[in-house]
């Protein structure tokens, strides 16, 4: 199954807190809520009909997409246009995005983001605008 979010790629943040007259509150940032929102939409729109949440050992593939930096060079950014790879080595990390991205889909896709236990992940520059691209298998367990 393959899913596509045309979303910029948000890494997992830790809730905030605030104390009160009550004791202290934790919430989640506006874009995290946001983010969150959005993914789970996109992918129950993607669902195909009668689908079934995946409830055994998964393998995934995601590629994140990231906008061009406004330092890159003119060059590189047509390079990429025409299709170059270019790695995204800078923050965010790979382990906060993969976190954040299967949280989302936790109840969505699969039961539980634990039956994931094998995944490549990429952080790459798009030509154009953020996105995340997942490719999502059912895979046997021998045990």
């Amino acid at each position: 199954m393959i899913l596509e979010f045309p979303v910029e790629p948000l890494p997992k943040q830790s809730a905030k807190f605030y104390e009160t007259y009550w004791g202290i509150r934790s919430y989640q940032p506006f874009n995290v809520q946001k983010f969150k929102n959005i993914v789970r939409k996109y992918a129950l729109v993607q669902r195909p009909v009668g689908f079934k949440l995946f409830d055994d050992c998964i393998k995934v593939d995601a590629t994140f997409y990231f906008r061009p930096v406004s330092s890159m060079r003119k060059r590189d950014i047509q390079e990429i246009i025409l299709g170059k790879i270019f790695y995204k080595k800078t923050k965010p990390d790979v382990d906060n995005l993969t976190k954040a991205l299967f949280d989302c889909l936790n109840g969505v896709i699969w039961v539980d983001d634990a039956l994931v236990v094998d995944y490549h992940v990429r952080k790459i520059f798009a030509p154009d605008t953020g996105k995340i691209v997942m490719n999502i298998e059912s895979i046997v367990d021998t045990v």
